[in-house]
């Protein structure tokens, strides 16, 4: 935001949550962010990924530092070790820039 970037947060916890805007940024639902901007950061486990529209993110760069947490649930990719994060991602987000 001081480099003059955009940015737009969100959290399902707590959408409207105080102080954010005091940082300079704007508050969105996941939804709001998704069509954001021209880069993503979205720190969501791989398990709750699937379950969102990929829609909104084509053409977008998209960065997810996580890894899978087991106890939301397996993710059969990863726990038959034939493919990283890395792999899995692209085929969760079709049309996005990794």
């Amino acid at each position: 935001m001081k480099a003059g970037h955009q940015v737009m947060l969100s959290n399902s916890r707590r959408p409207k949550r105080s102080g954010v805007s005091a940082i300079g940024c704007e508050v969105g639902t996941v939804d709001d962010v998704a069509a954001f901007g021209e880069m993503l950061i979205a720190p969501i486990h791989l398990q709750l990924l699937s379950a969102n529209p990929a829609t909104p993110l084509k053409k977008k760069a998209a960065l997810n530092p996580q890894n899978s947490f087991p106890h939301l649930g397996p993710v059969p990719e990863l726990d038959s070790v034939e493919f990283a994060t890395a792999k899995v991602l692209p085929r969760l987000l079709p049309g996005s820039k990794w």
